[in-house]
């Protein structure tokens, strides 16, 4: 959770800082932080359905693994992102 915090603090803070905003990379620095918001949304859904699973719910232990499949791909695509915006 505190890595997710800390991207949604520290992204735009360095997108701040070095290129002012209206860099021709902002496209992929919006595509980062919807990923990154992706990243968030999984989260919570995959917590709020892990109490569920907990319980012994099956649809809801489905959930939390497609949930994780939706961080761990968004993440791939969160590292891609930020390599073409601030290359």
């Amino acid at each position: 959770r505190g890595a997710v915090v800390v991207l949604l603090i520290t992204g735009p803070l360095l997108f701040w800082l070095t290129c002012s905003f209206p860099a021709p990379s902002m496209t992929w620095f919006g595509i980062k932080m919807l990923f990154v918001l992706l990243i968030l949304v999984g989260m919570i859904v995959g917590g709020i359905n892990a109490k569920k699973a907990a319980q012994g719910d099956a649809a809801a232990q489905t959930m939390m693994q497609r949930m994780g499949m939706l961080s761990g791909g968004s993440l791939l695509i969160v590292v891609l992102a930020a390599v073409f915006a601030f290359n």
